[in-house]
């Protein structure tokens, strides 16, 4: 006989999800707090641990949390607006690496054109020399 062991739904969460339900937790006002977790499908007990692990910073290595980080709204609020920020600067980012690339393909295009118009110069020339040299010119 086989016994299946239903998983824990938070079991499967990555860090960046635990990290977003303990800071909109933690973002909820008092009251609003058990309509989250319910909502969610989380108990107190697992989004207390993980906010004790991130204050800990180890939220990433799935440690046990250590029961020595603390985490204010002040932080939290900071935190988000972190994350906000790195989320700006990741798109600013992009875009500046968008615009590289198209300045990029640019250069490769009037390099390429350069190319063919001194390729043509010398074409040119060459059959002026052959036109002086046979006397038509």
């Amino acid at each position: 006989m086989t016994v299946n062991i239903p998983t824990n739904y938070t079991d499967e969460l990555t860090p960046e999800q635990k990290r977003a339900h303990v800071i909109a937790y933690l973002s909820r006002k008092h009251g609003t707090k058990a309509a989250y977790l319910t909502e969610h499908n989380l108990s107190a007990s697992a989004v207390m641990n993980w906010r004790n692990t991130l204050a800990d910073g180890d939220l990433e290595q799935g440690i046990i949390p250590r029961k020595t980080g603390r985490m204010t709204f002040k932080e939290v609020r900071e935190n988000t607006a972190l994350r906000t920020e790195i989320d700006d600067l990741k798109a600013q980012l992009a875009a500046a690496n968008a615009h590289i690339d198209s300045s990029n393909t640019t250069v490769e295009k009037q390099q390429k054109n350069i190319e063919e118009l001194h390729n043509a110069i010398d074409a040119l020339g060459k059959a002026i020399a052959i036109m002086h040299k046979d006397g038509v010119a």
